[in-house]
């Protein structure tokens, strides 16, 4: 019931008239199908095409138009429900393709489009948050020690190249600065030479 009272808002603009194909070309656009960590990445390939396709309305609190309407003193069905309908359920078929099993079982009771989505919102966004956070505090905690510089830097790329999976990449600059405080005392003057003052180095070139 909550999400079916979060999908309503006022409507005012014509229903496009889609079909089967225009969702299979664009599910051809989107490299990855959404899993328990890649959310936002997931999102930032589904979203603009939703919005191509002038589809946004049907994941954005919105409501179905009125099923009956009066014509002529005859009450009849509403096309634009019609076509509505037929939107909505083209978008939801397509939205669940673009899904693995484990997730599609988590929101598997939606019955629009907009549910589907707040669905998705609801159960992948805190666990997104979470792996956020956690990846963060590794690497602004990581710290060089005894580890042989190898296995230190591939340690330190790949919590890099985990937040850019979920949606959530360090700048270049971040990255070299970042590096450069978790090596430690015996790096100190390397440090000084390369970063007293700009122009910085490239990560690549830092490494």
């Amino acid at each position: 019931r909550r999400q079916r009272q979060m999908c309503i808002r006022d409507r005012n603009f014509a229903e496009p008239k889609l079909t089967i194909q225009s969702f299979h070309q664009c599910a051809n656009l989107v490299s990855i199908k959404l899993i328990s960590n890649n959310y936002l990445l997931w999102k930032s390939q589904v979203l603009p095409l939703i919005k191509s396709l002038e589809m946004e309305h049907h994941i954005a609190k919105d409501k179905t138009p009125t099923k009956m309407v009066t014509q002529d003193g005859k009450e009849i069905i509403n096309p634009e429900f019609i076509q509505w309908m037929n939107n909505d359920g083209l978008l939801m078929t397509w939205l669940r393709g673009m899904m693995v099993e484990d997730v599609l079982s988590l929101i598997v009771e939606g019955q629009t489009a907009c549910e589907v989505w707040l669905s998705i919102e609801e159960q992948m966004l805190p666990a997104t948050k979470e792996q956020e956070s956690w990846l963060k505090d590794s690497l602004y905690s990581l710290k060089n020690g005894n580890t042989k510089l190898e296995e230190f830097l591939k340690k330190f790329k790949s919590l890099c190249d985990n937040l850019t999976t979920i949606g959530k990449p360090i700048s270049d600059e971040d990255k070299v600065f970042q590096l450069a405080r978790s090596l430690g005392p015996k790096y100190a003057d390397f440090k000084t030479a390369l970063l007293t003052k700009p122009p910085y180095p490239t990560l690549k070139q830092f490494i």
